[in-house]
């Protein structure tokens, strides 16, 4: 591995708009919203130099009003809500990802000079200000093209319907945590006869009803950060990108969900790697990226939080944690990136520069190393927050009446 410095500045300008996709056809959905509001986005640095903003489907663009639009008026009293030119019916199947390359294009008029275009769901808890530390000290080099979170692979398979000659399915397959493992777990029965790289397009023949992609790398959806540049050559690419929603659209309700973070990573692969070196950062898991998949525990380092588990008032606790008691039981872990020199998309390129070459299609793995030794050594630790008789010495004794069970 090789350590990569320098670190991005940004002065006068969003170092993040945040696009937080959420719906209005449930009231869990608003529960999940006003935890935000109570918890992170009370963060000094959100509104300033981080732009969060609450995207929610209103339907199409030839429904200028619709009910939709009120129900997000009457709860926009703090202004941090987005009505979404996107039909409200798709769901999970495709709802999404409208929703995310709607966001895109709105927050590049919205917030221009922003570092980096993000998205998260509405239920993961950020610690901002170390979010932002961490994006403010991805390399300087690499920043305008990074594509930063909690990195996983996965093939795409692109084909066209046997029963509609006019609808493209979407299947993606081999998730795995590394490119080698995505290629060993490909399906025995894919019908592909070979992988395609960054910058790929699909090219449908009578012969040839298939394409695939892969193993490519994306970020998990509950966060993550792209760059200016790359965000600004994907929006671009407005033909492809186009007629991929209107395929997208198009898909049959018996379809399987086409999952946005995934779609995300192939989007780039497909629309952006052929003119643009697309820089992977990796943060890892603990303490950078943790989930409750096990137990409810507070680390005094954490950065991102899914709450996987949809115990919604969890995050209100796990946001007290950190800023009681003026913050004692928070520690900043130091964070530095490393190039991985083996990865399916090519070694690190010259960061000798200022930039990359524009036509360079490798994908460089630069992965986090947290160091959080000094907090080691100061005795923080992992506390169990599910014990609620700790919570008054933790300094969070206004909370006992929430519950750690309440599900939305």
């Amino acid at each position: 591995m090789q350590a990569v410095e320098t670190p991005i500045t940004t002065k006068g300008a969003a170092v993040l708009a945040l696009g937080i996709l959420s719906s209005l056809s449930d009231a869990r959905f608003k529960l999940r919203r006003t935890v935000l509001r109570d918890s992170w986005l009370r963060f000094p640095n959100s509104r300033v130099s981080v732009q969060a903003r609450f995207v929610v489907r209103c339907g199409q663009h030839q429904e200028p009003v619709t009910p939709w639009h009120a129900v997000a008026r009457a709860e926009n009293t703090s202004g941090d809500m987005l009505c979404a030119a996107a039909p409200t019916s798709d769901g999970r199947l495709r709802g999404p990802i409208i929703a995310l390359v709607w966001w895109l294009r709105h927050a590049t008029v919205a917030f221009p000079m922003a570092a980096f275009y993000g998205k998260c769901d509405d239920d993961v808890y950020l610690h901002l200000p170390s979010v932002e530390n961490m994006l403010r000290g991805v390399p300087l080099a690499l920043a305008s093209q990074a594509y930063v979170g909690y990195v996983m692979y996965a093939q795409l398979e692109l084909s066209i319907s046997s029963s509609n000659p006019n609808e493209t399915r979407y299947e993606f397959h081999a998730f795995a945590p590394t490119a080698i493992f995505s290629r060993l777990a490909s399906k025995p029965q894919s019908r592909c006869r070979e992988s395609r790289g960054p910058g790929s397009r699909s090219a449908h023949t009578p012969t040839n009803t298939h394409s695939c992609f892969g193993p490519l790398p994306f970020q998990c959806g509950p966060f993550y950060a792209i760059g200016r540049r790359a965000v600004h050559a994907l929006l671009r690419s407005r033909r492809a990108l186009d007629a991929d929603l209107r395929h997208l659209r198009a898909l049959p309700p018996s379809h399987p969900k086409v999952l946005d973070d995934a779609w995300m990573g192939a989007a780039l692969w497909r629309f952006v790697g052929s003119r643009m070196s697309i820089a992977v950062l990796a943060l890892g898991g603990s303490p950078l990226y943790m989930d409750d998949a096990s137990r409810f525990r507070g680390h005094p380092s954490v950065l991102i939080w899914h709450n996987r588990l949809k115990f919604v008032h969890r995050i209100q606790v796990l946001h007290a944690f950190h800023t009681a008691q003026q913050g004692s039981h928070r520690c900043e872990a130091q964070i530095t990136w490393e190039s991985v020199r083996t990865h399916c998309c090519g070694p690190l390129p010259n960061l000798a520069g200022q930039g990359l070459s524009a036509r360079h299609t490798s994908w460089p793995l630069l992965r986090a190393r947290a160091n959080a030794s000094a907090c080691v050594r100061e005795r923080y630790r992992l506390v169990d927050l599910t014990r609620k008789r700790r919570w008054r010495g933790l300094g969070l004794g206004d909370l006992m009446n929430l519950s750690l069970t309440r599900q939305a």
